[in-house]
């Protein structure tokens, strides 16, 4: 462990230690708990020694700070996310010159490979994060509320309750919300309507999109 220059080595634990007991909660996700995100903060603390200079002002608290946080934001990222299947494309048509860019789609989710893996990274997603199972339609609170009723305007009942049926219980807390005006956060929604078009799809059923 590399001490910088005027300081103890208990100084420079103090400030490992400091920095990630606060970062870790705000990391914890998944199977990764607290001591988990605690002993990982510490690894990258450790390796941030090496790029320390004290020579310019910034204290090792505050450098600790923004250098490990960095390194926890990409390894939740990192470890949150299956890979994206662009790099295999069995269609070739992944744009290395603008890796944003598909060269066979326009929208990228009408591919199969990459609809599959943003479902499944959604899916993740949801497991990973807590969600309140309770929905009250509380007239006295319209900025929770949608500005229209999007599945009474694409489904009857009897669609409804073939959806009910088959919705994965990870994304049922968000369909209720859906079917009571509840507003969710985007990216939920966008994967919940992709479950639905799948439900939709693989049943047969033959209704006009809304969204």
């Amino acid at each position: 462990m590399k001490i910088p220059k005027g300081m103890t080595r208990d100084e420079v634990l103090g400030s490992i230690n400091l920095v990630a007991n606060r970062l870790a909660s705000k990391f914890r996700f998944g199977y990764h708990d607290i001591d988990d995100m605690k002993q990982q903060a510490r690894i990258f603390a450790l390796e941030a020694l090496d790029k320390y200079d004290n020579t310019k002002g910034t204290t090792l608290d505050t450098f600790l700070w923004l250098y490990v946080r960095n390194r926890l934001c990409n390894f939740k990222r990192d470890n949150y996310e299956r890979p994206k299947p662009c790099l295999n494309c069995p269609l070739n048509a992944y744009n290395t010159n603008i890796p944003s860019q598909c060269d066979a789609y326009n929208d990228k989710l009408n591919c199969e490979l990459y609809q599959s893996w943003w479902s499944r990274n959604s899916s993740k997603k949801n497991l990973m994060t807590p969600i309140e199972i309770t929905c009250v339609k509380d007239d006295q609170e319209p900025s929770m509320k949608t500005n229209t009723n999007l599945v009474n305007n694409m489904f009857n009942k009897q669609i409804i309750a073939i959806i009910d049926n088959k919705i994965p219980i990870n994304f049922r807390s968000d369909w209720i919300k859906l079917k009571n005006d509840i507003k969710i956060p985007k990216s939920q929604k966008t994967a919940l309507i992709l479950i639905i078009r799948k439900i939709v799809k693989d049943e047969n059923i033959n209704v006009k999109e809304a969204w």
